[in-house]
């Protein structure tokens, strides 16, 4: 886990491993190469968890932690 990653960084790596952004940061989004990205809301770790799992269908994966 690292939680300093600069804006290139998260940009590069989401791109290299096609995944998506998920970002409290709105700035972050705005970068035009960025394809995929969701900007969380929540506030609360189980507030954003219960948004992310909301925004992209995922509750079949996550019922055990729900």
């Amino acid at each position: 886990y690292k939680n300093n990653y600069k804006n290139e960084e998260i940009i590069t790596e989401a791109l290299t491993q096609k995944r998506i952004i998920l970002t409290r940061d709105p700035g972050l989004l705005k970068n035009r190469s960025i394809t995929h990205g969701y900007l969380i809301r929540g506030t609360d770790p189980h507030e954003q968890a219960r948004e992310v799992i909301c925004r992209f269908d995922l509750y079949s994966q996550a019922k055990p932690l729900i």
